[in-house]
């Protein structure tokens, strides 16, 4: 066996025994454990559904803008519900952020399924959207992109939820929403498309994405809930969301033993 054989065995040894700790018992006792936080920290309850019409009801109070046709009801079949949900944050009774995901398995490379889903989708909502360009070739890391993959969008916070740098806010409920994730699908990936202003601020890391394609997707003509013409793609594989929960799992099985 050469060398990588070797490391590519330790690597899913590794995983599978860190996939032990997040069986269904496991794994609710992490969103336990992140929920507990969220409230005694930052004073949020946290809630999933998969109306998607109240969805768009409380996202208008909190961000008056178009919302993506991936996750808008008047642009969806009943398929809408049966694969995606979406998440709300609420402080003394108010709605303070919100953020949706959905379940894809893409067929063929990566970057030419994702032009079409992005053309598919926009054409049906009547927008009228040109991609100049997607990456090609990706990176060797992208290129393995497949299987069960979780879109993450959507996501807006309340300026007064906004404490900075220095917040643990947005990694806590990150992390959460990966558990929650994790605990519906058990994805190969999550994933989303972003700014290049918030990969090159650092932004992405604090929400659990380690990987990064810039200028992935370049728009010549780009829809209204697009802010700039190039998007960053931006993805967490499953070895290290396996991870990451994992390390949740093992503090609070410290925390049993201790107290």
């Amino acid at each position: 066996m050469c060398i990588r054989d070797r490391r590519k065995t330790t690597v899913t040894a590794m995983v599978e025994g860190l996939m032990q700790e997040l069986d269904p018992l496991g794994i609710n006792q992490i969103v336990t454990r992140l929920h507990m936080q969220a409230v005694t920290v930052h004073g949020i309850e946290v809630a999933t559904s998969v109306d998607f019409e109240r969805f768009a009801a409380v996202r208008a109070q909190l961000r008056n803008d178009a919302i993506s046709p991936y996750f808008d009801p008047q642009h969806n079949g009943p398929e809408l519900s049966q694969s995606a949900f979406w998440i709300e944050g609420r402080r003394d009774g108010d709605p303070v952020y919100v953020e949706a995901y959905r379940l894809y398995q893409p067929t063929g490379p990566f970057n030419h399924w994702c032009r079409a889903w992005l053309m598919d989708a926009h054409t049906r909502a009547g927008e009228d959207v040109h991609i100049s360009s997607v990456a090609e070739p990706m990176s060797e890391p992208a290129s393995r992109l497949g299987g069960r993959m979780a879109y993450r969008g959507e996501l807006f916070m309340s300026p007064a939820l906004r404490g900075g740098p220095k917040s643990r806010l947005i990694n806590d409920i990150s992390l959460l929403h990966h558990a929650l994730v994790w605990g519906y699908w058990k994805p190969d990936d999550i994933w989303g498309l972003t700014t290049e202003d918030r990969a090159q601020r650092g932004m992405l890391r604090r929400i659990y994405y380690n990987h990064l394609e810039e200028g992935f997707i370049v728009w010549g003509r780009r829809p209204a809930c697009v802010e700039q013409d190039r998007e960053t793609l931006c993805y967490q594989p499953r070895h290290q969301i396996i991870r990451d929960l994992a390390a949740v799992g093992s503090g609070y099985q410290a925390s049993i033993g201790t107290s």
